[in-house]
């Protein structure tokens, strides 16, 4: 068989990996100027739209007069995903915000951030943050305490002029 007949990927395994570099880079086309502006437009469309909530890719490229295969391969090359693994992106920092911002249940806030199964916002999330939404609001709320706790601890510190004694009142400091 040809070189040209094969994937980049089992052409790959059978060369070097000097020589599998070279053919990776040859078959993944470098980013262009008119590939940031299109992924900056997509960014834009996502946030002040909230597209992520009901979106596919037609829609996207329809939204930005695109062709459907230029707003993907563009997403490709700029994000280093697939448009799917994009909008759940979106859809995970949404989620994400919102556990962080409400106790409202999680249930509530996958289908608010767009998701439409349990099990694929699970299994997003996980990928994402590595985490299960349950288990990163636990672990945000656990880091948030502690950050409150240190600037309390800090306020304090700087009550007590720095000196790393505790604070004392005006009146035992008097008779000293």
């Amino acid at each position: 068989m040809p070189i040209e007949g094969l994937a980049p990927a089992v052409l790959a395994s059978e060369l070097s990996t000097k020589d599998a570099d070279a053919v990776t880079e040859q078959a993944t086309p470098r980013a262009t100027s008119e590939d940031s502006a299109v992924a900056a437009a997509v960014d834009a469309l996502m946030r002040s739209k909230e597209l992520y909530r009901d979106v596919d890719l037609g829609r996207i490229a329809r939204r930005l007069g695109l062709p459907a295969r230029q707003v993907s391969s563009t997403v490709n090359r700029i994000h280093g995903s697939s448009v799917s693994q994009y909008v759940n992106d979106q859809r995970i920092g949404e989620a994400c915000r919102l556990l962080a911002a409400s106790d409202e249940p999680i249930t509530r806030i996958m289908f608010d951030a767009g998701f439409l199964s349990k099990s694929n916002v699970n299994r997003e999330f996980l990928r994402v943050t590595g985490l299960s939404p349950k288990a990163w609001r636990l672990e945000h709320r656990a880091v948030e305490a502690k950050s409150r706790g240190h600037a309390v601890a800090r306020r304090d510190k700087m009550k007590a002029g720095d000196t790393g004694q505790a604070p004392t009142n005006s009146r035992s400091a008097m008779r000293l």
